[in-house]
Order: C-alpha cells, then sequence, then structure tokens
C-alpha cells in the first residue's frame, strides 16, 4: 500500500493579554491543534 504523508504548518499567536487569559494562550492553542494532527 502506498501510503502519502501529509505535512502542516500551525500558526499560533494572541493579540491581547485578554485572550492570553481567557484560554487563547500559545501554549493552549499549540495543545488543541496539536489533537487535530
Amino acid at each position: 500500500m502506498n501510503e502519502e504523508r501529509k505535512v502542516a504548518g500551525i500558526y499560533i499567536r494572541v493579540s491581547t493579554e485578554d485572550q492570553a487569559r481567557e484560554g487563547f494562550s500559545l501554549g493552549e492553542q499549540k495543545e488543541k491543534l496539536l489533537q487535530l494532527c
């Protein structure tokens, strides 16, 4: 069977300190995105 390897990139950022406090910190974003891969 020929398996095709797929590559993805993720981009994480916060614009404001409020976003970081409200569950959108860089670490939380990274964890959520890695779960999708």
